[in-house]
């Protein structure tokens, strides 16, 4: 490898791995022999991280004050896990106390506001582009909900293939506040795109991008990779 620096239940899991797969089946048609690029999406493509300021966009800033209180309890409850788990305690305990009970049209909508100011990295998206248009297979690995990272790159870096965290919907269309399938960060992401460069390859060369220390795991899965 090359590095340079730079819901309900069972139900609603199996909906959001049926949705996944017919995106992975309509993305397998653009794969081919070619090369492949997995991008990290946030502090890679964009400068700041997006969950907190959709999380902020969605409760406004009052609610989202109050619920890090608890969230800040559960990061401190795992302390002795180690730091990926303690990150992901605080995630899951924020998600819960902000986006239960919300609509997912609601959802989408604050996703929708965040896009207006999001600041991305030029020279990120230049990249983005230029694998784009020597026709490899470009996917977007990311540890924020897939729901609202579909929205942010509708317009503007729109991957063949988006692989990010799955949150869970109700009957109602509501969300429950629950990931599915775990959250995709660090060895969990690192799995997702090593099973799906199995499946999809072989590809002639592959490519990531993302940022230390998160995106080691995923970083050593490619021929060429890039710390952002």
């Amino acid at each position: 490898m090359d590095q340079a620096v730079s819901g309900q239940g069972t139900a609603a899991e199996e909906t959001a791995s049926q949705e996944t797969a017919s995106q992975e089946t309509a993305a397998r048609e653009t794969a081919g022999q070619g090369g492949v690029a997995v991008f990290d999406f946030d502090c890679t493509l964009t400068r700041v991280d997006s969950l907190l300021p959709w999380l902020r966009e969605l409760a406004g800033p009052w609610r989202m004050a109050v619920a890090l209180v608890p969230a800040a309890g559960a990061f401190l409850g795992a302390w002795g896990r180690g730091w990926g788990a303690r990150r992901t305690a605080f995630k899951d305990a924020l998600l819960v106390h902000v986006t239960r009970g919300r609509s997912v049209t609601s959802a989408q909508a604050a996703a929708e506001r965040l896009g207006r100011h999001l600041r991305w990295l030029a020279d990120q998206e230049d990249r983005f582009a230029a694998h784009r248009a020597r026709g490899d297979f470009v996917v977007i690995a990311t540890g924020s909900p897939r729901l609202v990272v579909e929205i942010l790159t509708a317009e503007r870096c729109r991957p063949d293939l988006l692989i990010g965290t799955e949150l869970e919907v109700d009957e109602d269309q509501r969300l429950t506040g629950r990931m599915l399938g775990g959250n995709c960060v660090r060895e969990e992401k690192a799995r997702r795109v090593a099973a799906l460069l199995a499946r999809q390859g072989p590809f002639r060369e592959s490519h990531g991008y993302g940022n230390l220390p998160h995106d080691r795991l995923m970083l050593e899965l490619v021929d060429h990779a890039v710390v952002v």
